[in-house]
């Protein structure tokens, strides 16, 4: 497999089979252009009948033969249009066998099996449409710029995109890496990307914004350690000077501070969050808000936070006031509601507004310094509040699992790879766009 990160996990709901035992089906949906690379097979074709190998099966992962008529060859030696094509597969979806209707188009991945057989799975079924997409060129670029914002992911032999204020494609930043954290550096000029290649470590690259080139790659040794990178500062216009929170799932994080190609330790510790604010660095540990000196590393307590878990940390546009949404533990979230937080910096003083008991999927954004936008999956439940948390709009149900503020509009993204705009503070969300691979981790603007 040449990339393992996947955003989006589709779990199959079991059929109810004469057999046993059954399995569910995972699936880990990524780029349909990196599936097609690693492809044997590609074809789109209608599906007539199945049956097992052997009579009477004994589970649900009996090896199956699915006919289909072909209709269009992307890959592989398949015959001609109106020709049959034999795929093996397991019986049941549960066990990731194919699920289809007879008359029906599919699209299929394949591989080819020791025997030389064509093999097939639930995960590499897609409709004709993304097949078509995966055999196909990235789209060319629609707009002269300038770069507003970048969606960083996996977009077949690229890995970012860069956009403009209203989210057509300026150009693609080239690269084989999932990129899981962006940011902007001053001016404008240049940004930052943490990328990774499975098993392959983490990399830090500094790409030019304007030629879209890469600058610098750098390794990250954070690939035996901690794993997840949930966040990134460029410290200089070129660049050069960067910093990288990365954790793991039981909060061990290390702070890394990368110099040209040079990589120190600045900070190891429990976190399981940060946010940057001029020379520091802002971790949620314990309940607790710390701060880390980003020139010697040394740790100070600044408040104690609500909740058991927190979302994304977010500091103002003038690093005084620090934002997020606070959740109960799960087995306790019927019973006490989640909060959205603001922590004076300066005075270490913290206010807090309770939100519903099921609203667990939502992050914040600063507007300015005095407003803060909420955004959650759930009707007319986004909104604008002011410093003293009170609502002072709302835009209704957002589409994003992450978001990215460009002037008065926000940008989000969907699991589908659909670009999501709304204009704040009292917009109605749109649907601007599908970008070219649902892989998007992350989308930062360029300010």
């Amino acid at each position: 497999m040449s990339r393992l990160l996947r955003v989006l996990a589709v779990v199959c709901v079991l059929v109810v089979l004469p057999v046993q035992p059954a399995k569910a089906c995972s699936c880990a949906y990524g780029d349909p252009r990196d599936r097609f690379a690693d492809a044997d097979g590609a074809f789109v074709g209608t599906f007539v009948e199945s049956h097992p190998v052997e009579p009477n099966p004994s589970n649900s992962g009996a090896d199956t033969i699915y006919t289909f008529l072909l209709e269009e060859e992307y890959k592989g030696e398949l015959g001609d249009p109106g020709d049959t094509v034999e795929v093996h597969a397991p019986l049941s979806g549960a066990s990731c066998g194919i699920e289809a209707a007879p008359g029906q188009r599919y699209g299929l991945f394949l591989d080819v099996r020791d025997d030389g057989a064509w093999s097939s799975n639930l995960c590499s079924q897609v409709s004709p449409g993304t097949m078509r997409e995966a055999a196909s060129p990235l789209p060319a670029p629609t707009s002269d710029g300038p770069v507003r914002f970048v969606a960083g992911g996996s977009f077949g032999d690229t890995q970012t995109m860069l956009l403009d204020a209203r989210g057509r494609t300026v150009g693609y930043g080239a690269g084989d890496s999932d990129v899981v954290y962006v940011s902007g550096c001053r001016g404008r000029g240049r940004m930052i990307e943490v990328g990774i290649v499975y098993p392959g470590p983490a990399v830090l690259v500094v790409r030019d914004v304007s030629s879209q080139n890469t600058v610098r790659s750098v390794e990250l040794p954070i690939g035996g350690g901690p794993k997840r990178v949930s966040g990134a500062l460029c410290l200089s216009k070129s660049g050069r000077r960067a910093i990288v929170f990365a954790t793991d799932h039981e909060g061990r994080a290390v702070l890394l501070e990368v110099t040209g190609t040079d990589v120190d330790v600045l900070w190891r510790g429990d976190a399981r969050g940060a946010a940057f604010a001029g020379r520091r660095a802002y971790i949620e540990k314990d309940g607790a808000l710390g701060r880390v000196s980003l020139r010697t590393g040394a740790e100070r307590r600044v408040t104690s936070l609500p909740g058991d878990y927190t979302s994304e940390l977010a500091v103002s546009p003038d690093g005084t006031k620090l934002a997020g949404v606070a959740y109960p533990a799960y087995d306790r979230s019927d019973e006490r509601p989640s909060q959205v937080f603001v922590v004076d910096l300066t005075r270490r003083r913290i206010r807090t507004a309770s939100l519903g008991t099921g609203e667990r999927d939502a992050h914040v954004r600063w507007l300015s310094d005095k407003r803060l936008a909420m955004f959650v999956l759930y009707p007319d439940a986004s909104r604008v509040y002011d410093m003293k948390l009170e609502v002072r709009s709302r835009f209704g149900r957002w589409q994003g699992h992450t978001t990215a503020i460009v002037g008065d509009t926000a940008y989000g993204v969907d699991y589908e790879g659909g670009l999501w705009s709304v204009d704040l503070p009292d917009g109605t969300p749109e649907r601007v766009r599908r970008l070219p691979s649902p892989v998007v981790y992350d989308l930062a603007p360029l300010e």
